[in-house]
């Protein structure tokens, strides 16, 4: 099969990523990928891909440059593609790209993924035959009545390699660790308190904290005060994922400390590189988090509770194996190569 994905690309951007993971599954699997995506490019080469790119269109933030919908038909038919499948966010995609996309659509059947319900009055229903959702809640809060596949985000399949071997690498020799990641979202503030309140405990604890300059700026200057500052390490380098895998792996347990900012029907990406890391996670009740297992939330801001789950994990075993266990079955039954299996089914109704 060949198809074309319509997406952000090489950018600082979860679309970006997701596209990436899904379309190099697709690949993996005998299909033929290419990729439509923004101008300009961000210089990132450890995002090099295998998947050919062709610029398309100009996002929001440059939406006075518009689209250039002749080269898009051109590729289209030189490459033979199959099927268009759009990867849609709110913020990404202008008006001018909104009122051009009809023509991409009209010989080649098109279909969205939709990773937020957040659709402009001018988003173009009508030319979309075929939609997936990330969770139920994203399809209901859409009222869509076309065909229609759920798709939760994929998890990698990764080896379970020994914590040792990792922190030797990252040169860690703390021996107890925890790590944070994703776009900033976790209140690095209340999880650096929980330290605080842990090293006596602990006094070797270790937080890496992987997120963008702007949500970080604070947390030195919180450790400084608490005295946490060799407890600490930074990343906001925006890393590939072979060295988020690393500082995954090393850690003994991941969190995600989310306050309730999200809409409804958005789904987490960061928490499942988490899972795919095999390590337990800890994530709270909250929107973002809703299409999780409960098992693994505690509540956000109810006092102690982070203090205390990360000492059941440190000296709970059976709790320990109790959340990887949940975990393996998240991994089991949406990996990429199952999710990217769902969506050739899907495809394959269209064309």
């Amino acid at each position: 099969m060949r198809i074309a994905f319509i997406s952000s690309w090489r950018a600082k951007c979860g679309i970006a990523e997701h596209t990436r993971f899904l379309a190099e599954t697709l690949q993996q699997l005998g299909h033929e990928v290419i990729i439509l995506c923004n101008y300009p490019l961000d210089d990132l080469p450890d995002r090099e891909s295998s998947i050919e790119y062709y610029p398309f269109f100009y996002t929001s933030w440059h939406k006075e440059r518009g689209v250039d919908i002749s080269g898009a038909l051109e590729i289209l038919q030189k490459k033979k593609i199959d099927i268009i499948h759009w990867q849609y966010q709110n913020f990404l995609y202008p008006d001018p790209f909104l009122k051009q996309i009809l023509k991409v659509a009209l010989r080649i059947p098109l279909i969205v993924t939709f990773h937020d319900p957040l659709l402009p009055r001018e988003f173009p229903r009508d030319i979309c035959e075929g939609a997936v959702f990330h969770c139920e809640d994203t399809l209901n809060l859409i009222g869509w009545n076309r065909p229609y596949l759920i798709a939760p985000i994929g998890i990698h399949l990764w080896e379970d390699r020994p914590k040792k071997l990792l922190r030797n690498k990252l040169k860690i020799s703390s021996r107890h660790v925890l790590c944070s990641l994703g776009l900033g979202r976790t209140d690095y503030q209340k999880v650096m308190q929980a330290l605080a309140n842990l090293k006596d405990k602990y006094p070797d604890i270790l937080y890496i904290a992987i997120g963008p300059q702007p949500s970080i700026e604070n947390i030195k200057k919180f450790a400084e005060e608490k005295g946490l500052l060799q407890n600490l390490i930074i990343d906001n380098s925006f890393p590939d994922i072979e060295k988020i895998k690393d500082y995954l792996q090393a850690a003994d347990m991941i969190v995600f400390y989310y306050p309730n900012f999200a809409v409804e029907g958005v789904c987490s990406a960061a928490v499942r590189l988490g899972i795919a890391a095999q390590r337990p996670v800890i994530i709270t009740d909250v929107n973002l988090m809703k299409d999780l297992p409960q098992k693994l939330k505690i509540t956000y801001d109810k006092r102690d509770e982070l203090k205390h789950r990360i000492e059941e994990l440190f000296n709970n075993k059976n709790l320990y194996r109790q959340v990887l266990t949940i975990q393996k079955d998240l991994i089991n039954h949406y990996n990429w190569t199952n999710v990217a299996e769902k969506h050739v089914d899907f495809y394959r109704k269209f064309i």
